[in-house]
């Protein structure tokens, strides 16, 4: 009989080509739905291709992937200590069959209808921008836009305010003219913060929302930016307040660089349950 596992995936975007296969990425670098599938099959788990909730591009970092994949049983898992301690050896064979910057957190039985993608119920993205002129580590450095001037936070909210609840977003989008660009987007969030490794100038946006639409998340936060830096060379930024998570990287061309980290946020439901919904 064929059931579903959902797999709570993180990893390091740095030397993939994004989750899935890049046609310019060819024979340079891999993808991290690639990698996972070769470890499913050494490790003994299914052959067939992973469904991930969201499409990351080259040099994303995922806090917390979700991934559905198919596998064959005998009998139907019965929930217990017993199916608990083999979803976790499941998880433990995958992470050994891995490379050091993809790891499986947590292996869980899932419905077998359970489908990662339309399944998700709204995916976070996070970017960061670090002041260029005040130092940092290179490793922090990287995960971040760097920026050569103070930004005015104040003009960046406003220019994120306009752009929360459903639009037509095919300026900022790479989809075919066939596919529909019209998103809502639940909410951004524009925040100064200070990290402990870089001096973070904020978090420039954090866009929520369904559905996929190519390089919305980094098209709108490359709007925000720029708004606010050229506003900022003009005017004072805004109080720093907080702390701020660990630095990540995302993909993206026409607006912020592939500085971020991307969350989709599919909610995990028991098996028997469908999941992001």
């Amino acid at each position: 009989m064929r059931t579903k596992l959902l797999l709570r995936v993180s990893f390091l975007g740095t030397n993939y080509c994004g989750w899935q296969p890049q046609p310019a990425c060819a024979g340079s670098l891999p993808s991290v739905c690639e990698t996972l599938q070769a470890a499913l099959r050494r490790a003994g788990v299914t052959d067939g291709a992973p469904v991930a909730a969201g499409r990351l591009d080259k040099g994303v970092h995922a806090m917390m992937q979700v991934v559905t994949v198919t596998v064959r049983r005998s009998a139907p898992a019965v929930p217990g200590p017993a199916r608990d301690a083999e979803l976790a050896a499941i998880a433990t064979r995958l992470n050994e069959a891995l490379p050091a910057d993809v790891r499986v957190l947590r292996a869980l039985d899932a419905h077998r209808k359970a489908h990662a993608m339309s399944g998700a119920g709204a995916k976070t993205y996070t970017y960061y921008a670090v002041d260029g002129r005040a130092g940092g580590s290179d490793g922090c450095r990287r995960g971040c836009w760097v920026l050569d001037a103070p930004l005015n936070m104040a003009a960046m909210r406003r220019a994120a305010a306009a752009m929360e609840g459903e639009h037509d977003w095919a300026a900022l989008c790479t989809a075919p003219a066939s596919q529909a660009t019209r998103r809502t987007v639940a909410s951004i969030e524009v925040r100064a913060r200070r990290h402990a490794s870089l001096p973070l100038l904020g978090c420039l946006c954090a866009p929520s929302g369904g559905g996929r639409c190519e390089l919305l998340p980094p098209g709108s936060c490359g709007a925000c930016g720029e708004g606010g830096r050229e506003s900022g060379r003009e005017g004072e930024r805004e109080g720093e307040e907080g702390e701020a998570g660990e630095a990540g990287e995302a993909g993206g061309a026409g607006g912020a660089p592939a500085r971020g980290e991307g969350r989709p946020d599919g909610e995990v439901r028991p098996a028997g349950e469908a999941v992001g919904v």
